[in-house]
């Protein structure tokens, strides 16, 4: 019997130090996952001092007809870019400090407190950008112009496309993940086949700007190749050209192999969204 009650008084003190050693590393992680974010923070204020110093000198310039609306809305995009990234931080910071734990931006992540800050992210993540399609769709503006006076051809008029489409694609992915984000809380999908829709979309919306930008690539390439033979450029202008298009097709194939993946895996992953 003394054994038996040694055997026990033995496991129950083994067990509670167990508990209080994971205690113990729980409050180290989190103490590390704040020194890291509080780190992160000062840096991202460091930076919003500067780029709104560089959009008030921008601005001064503008008003003053020395740059382009193009350089003020650029400017402004900095700023924006600073600002969501202090508040993205400051949203990290009170999730560490709600859960102990790293942040979680997974679209099938728990509430924190009650708060969805999953959506409080993709809502800064699309604030900007809605911005960017603002700067892509002015500099588009600016090379039409360009394009009907003669100044450029149809290469660099489809090249200023590109950004414009993958603004436009970033925005409307960003509001797929928000309605498969409600979708997951409303109970009418599954967290791990939001994420593959998620993916899925992005996928699909990177394939349709890259099959333009190919265009592009090939349209330049065709020309340059005609260039080298008038020799009007270098050989090393062609050989640059075979590089983006062929980088170009890479990321086209690798993107297909993914696509046929996540297409033929959706069955049993649950939801009917």
């Amino acid at each position: 019997m003394k054994i038996v009650t040694l055997v026990l008084v033995s496991a129950l003190f083994g067990a509670g130090g167990v508990v209080v050693k994971d205690q113990v590393q729980e409050a180290r992680q989190q103490e590390l996952l704040l020194a890291e974010v509080e780190g992160n923070l000062r840096l991202a204020e460091m930076e919003m001092d500067l780029v709104v110093t560089q959009y008030e000198q921008v601005e001064e310039r503008y008003q003053a007809g020395i740059v382009s609306q193009e350089a003020i809305l650029s400017a402004r995009l900095a700023v924006l870019k600073a600002e969501t990234r202090h508040s993205r931080l400051q949203l990290d910071e009170e999730e560490i400090r709600a859960t102990g734990r790293a942040p979680r931006d997974e679209l099938s992540a728990p509430l924190v407190d009650g708060r969805d800050l999953v959506t409080e992210r993709l809502e800064l993540d699309r604030s900007v950008a809605m911005e960017e399609l603002t700067v892509a769709q002015r500099q588009l503006s600016t090379i039409q112009e360009r394009y009907e006076a003669g100044v450029v051809g149809n290469a660099e008029l489809s090249e200023a496309m590109i950004p414009v489409q993958q603004a436009e694609g970033r925005v409307q992915g960003l509001d797929r993940c928000l309605e498969l984000r409600r979708q997951v809380l409303d109970g009418a999908i599954t967290g791990p086949e939001a994420e593959r829709q998620a993916e899925l979309s992005q996928l699909r919306e990177e394939m349709e700007v890259l099959e333009q930008a190919w265009e592009s690539a090939a349209t330049r390439l065709r020309r340059t190749e005609e260039w080298v033979s008038h020799g009007i450029v270098q050989e090393s202008e062609l050989v640059e050209a075979r590089h983006q298009l062929l980088q170009l097709e890479t990321r086209m194939e690798v993107i297909r192999m993914k696509l046929d993946v996540l297409e033929g895996g959706g069955s049993g992953t649950g939801g009917d969204g």
